[in-house]
Parts: structure tokens; C-alpha cells; sequence
């Protein structure tokens, strides 16, 4: 039992770090990318893209790695990577090693996508809420992370010493990580040693398929939101970086207050649920991009994170218990169509962004957040109506 309870804690630490000082750390710097590199919206929205790539492809690695061996390497390598590429971001003073450097960032967080199947077998039966807590963690650090942001530009005058945070936060939990997980939820002994659960037997399945067009879809309602309206709100209006920064941190409160609450009270979130938010969302969009006032601003963003929140641990949750095996590779084929959606969708806003403004850009968030809503329907309903039809070739 105890030692059940450190590995929860040391997952959900991590994703604390994921969202604080990992990718979270990225959105309220965007624009003071562009600024110190010279860089436009549309090579912004492409390099963010092709990490989102990186880092989605280095998931699915380590799902099937997670499948076969466990947890605790992965995650321990994770926390040294973003600690080594995060100082090199901080001495980067020229964009080719930034970018490189930035994608090495992308990858090193992608291997952290182990602990999501990590938490989903420690939870067994209350994995929805384990995911929720876990997700929960994740927006407690981006709900954080502009106001780390601001207090290195107040303090010391420039973005880059946030990367110093980073590097020293992952390196002091590398060793954290290295000795306390002192074993993960996968089971040694195998009935079959020869075969593995596979992406390609698993994207046999019409709700695998589905939900990871949900993923998709996902990121283009989320991650768009996450990494653009600061910079829109700078950009565009009248408001400045701190209004832009605290309505990023206001939307982050809303992310991250939602799944608190379904983890506390171990609540599972409907069809019906996702489709009331996908059209409050869209709503609270279309004001926020026209107010002048800031304190109705921040109550829009409070309110957009509030219904974005539940999306991703829900349909995570909602997968993991329709095919209740193979959860490393299946978070790898989430993370294929979360990434390949933030790529696609974080790329195209800042295309439009150059060519018509990122006010009607980001027009992409809610209508993805619609879809989103009806592909979670639909899924819904075809995992009531079919057992999956994988056979499990391994135990996990």
C-alpha cells in the first residue's frame, strides 16, 4: 500500500512539472520567442507544430516500451532530458540551435507520456479518476507557469532564466524518480513473452479509431486556445502581456479547478456533459475575443478552461476501460492524435494569423471543440454496443 502511494505521488509530481516547467512552460512564451528570434507567426505555429510531432511519436515509443518493461527507466529518463535541453534552450542565443534545442525539449516530454498508462493501472477500477487527478496535477502547473514566467521577466529581465527553473526542478527530481519508483504496475511474468499488444491490431478497433480522432480534434480546441490567446490577446487588442499572461492563468484555472473537482468526487463526465460545454465554449470564445474590459475577459477565459478541462482524462478514461490492456501503446496512439492535431492545428493558426489575424484563426478552437463533441458521442455509444474485438497477447 505504501509503496502504491509513492507512485502515485511521484506521478502526479510529474505531471506538476509536466505542466509547470515541461511543454506548459511554452505558451506564455510565444511571443517573446518571436520577439528575441525574429521569428513570424507562421514559423512559430510550424516549429511548435513539428514538436507536437516529436513529441507524439516519442510517446508511442514509449507505450510500447511501457507494455514490454515497465515505467521507471522512461520516467527517470525524462526528468534528465528536460533538464539538459532546457539549460540549452536558456544558452541558446540563435534560432537554429533554439529550434533543435526546443524540439529535443519536445521530445524528452513525450517520454513522459509513460505515466499516463502508469496511473491508469494504479487506479485499476477508479482510473477515471485517477486520470482526472492526474490531469489535475498537469493543470495546476500550467495554471502556475505565466506567473513563473512573469516573476523571471520581473526579477532577472529576461525569459530565458525560466529555463533555469526547468532544468533544476527536472534535474532535482531525476533522482527522486530513479530511486522512489521502486517498482511501476506492470506485471513481471507474462503468459506470452513472444507478442505484444500493437498499434496496428489496436487501430483494427472502430472506438481506438474513434477515440483518437477525438485526441485530434482535442488539440485543435485546446492546445490552439493554450498557445495562441496570449499571443492574439497582445497582438490584436488592447491588452498588454500581463492581462494577456493572467487571462492565460485565469483559462488555466478553469482546466484545472473542473478536474479537481471530478477527481474529488470520483464523477464520470457524460456525452451529454461534453456537448452542453463544446457550445459554452464556443460562446464564451466569441465574447472574449470582442470585450474591452479585462475582468470580463478573465471570467471568459475562467470559463473556456472550465469546459476544455474534462476532455482529455474522459476520453482517456473511457478508452483504457473499453480495452483494459495494452494502455502504454494505446496512450501512444492518444498522443499520436493529440500531437498530430496540435500540429496541424497550431501550425494552421499561425498561417492565419499572418494572412488574416489571429482573431479569426483561432475560430479553429471552437469548432474543433464541437466536433470533439460529437466524435466523444459516438464513441460512447459504439463502446456500449461492442466488446473490443483485440485479443490481449500480453498481460500488463
Amino acid at each position: 500500500m505504501a509503496t502504491a502511494r509513492l507512485n502515485k505521488a511521484i506521478c502526479h509530481s510529474y505531471y506538476l512539472l509536466f505542466g509547470l516547467v515541461g511543454v506548459g512552460l511554452l505558451p506564455p512564451l510565444v511571443k517573446s520567442f518571436e520577439d528575441s528570434y525574429g521569428i513570424s507567426h507562421t514559423t512559430m505555429g510550424i516549429v511548435l507544430g513539428v514538436g507536437a510531432v516529436v513529441l507524439s511519436l516519442a510517446s508511442l515509443g514509449v507505450g510500447v516500451w511501457y507494455d514490454r518493461r515497465g515505467g521507471r527507466a522512461a520516467l527517470s529518463a525524462t526528468m534528465l532530458l528536460c533538464a539538459v535541453s532546457a539549460l540549452g534552450i536558456y544558452f541558446a542565443r540563435s534560432v537554429v540551435p533554439f529550434v533543435a534545442l526546443l524540439l529535443a525539449f519536445h521530445l524528452a516530454n513525450g517520454l513522459g507520456a509513460v505515466v499516463s498508462p502508469l496511473v491508469a493501472k494504479l487506479y485499476a477500477e477508479e482510473r477515471a479518476r485517477g486520470m482526472n487527478l492526474l490531469h489535475a496535477f498537469q493543470g495546476v502547473g500550467r495554471l502556475l507557469a505565466p506567473m513563473l514566467v512573469a516573476a523571471c521577466i520581473a526579477l532577472s529581465g529576461q525569459w530565458r532564466v525560466a529555463f533555469v527553473v526547468s532544468a533544476v526542478l527536472f534535474g532535482i527530481w531525476f533522482p527522486l524518480v530513479w530511486f522512489g519508483l521502486k517498482e511501476t504496475p506492470q506485471v513481471r511474468s507474462r503468459q506470452h513473452h513472444d507478442t505484444s499488444f500493437g498499434a496496428i491490431a489496436a487501430l483494427h478497433d472502430r472506438v481506438v479509431m474513434l477515440g483518437v480522432a477525438g485526441f485530434f480534434l482535442l488539440s485543435g480546441c485546446e492546445m490552439t486556445l493554450m498557445t495562441w490567446l496570449p499571443n492574439f490577446l497582445e497582438s490584436e487588442t488592447q491588452f498588454g502581456k500581463t492581462e494577456a499572461l493572467t487571462a492565460l492563468t485565469a483559462m488555466m484555472l478553469g482546466y484545472t479547478a473542473i478536474r479537481i473537482v471530478l477527481g474529488l468526487r470520483r464523477s464520470r463526465v457524460t456525452s451529454l456533459h461534453i456537448a452542453i460545454s463544446a457550445i459554452v465554449l464556443a460562446a464564451a470564445f466569441s465574447l472574449a475575443t470582442r470585450v474591452s474590459d479585462p475582468y470580463l475577459l478573465y471570467c471568459l477565459a475562467f470559463l473556456m478552461g472550465l469546459c476544455f478541462g474534462p476532455y482529455w482524462p474522459s476520453l482517456a478514461a473511457a478508452i483504457y476501460d473499453y480495452i483494459p490492456w495494452g494502455h502504454g501503446t494505446l496512450t501512444g496512439l492518444f498522443g499520436i492524435g493529440s500531437t498530430t492535431g496540435a500540429f496541424v492545428f497550431v501550425s494552421a493558426v499561425g498561417v492565419l494569423g499572418d494572412i488574416v489575424g489571429l482573431r479569426y484563426g483561432l475560430l479553429i478552437a471552437p469548432v474543433c471543440g464541437i466536433v470533439f463533441a460529437i466524435a466523444y458521442y459516438a464513441c460512447e455509444v459504439l463502446a456500449r454496443r461492442n466488446k473490443p474485438r483485440i485479443a490481449p497477447t500480453c498481460d500488463v
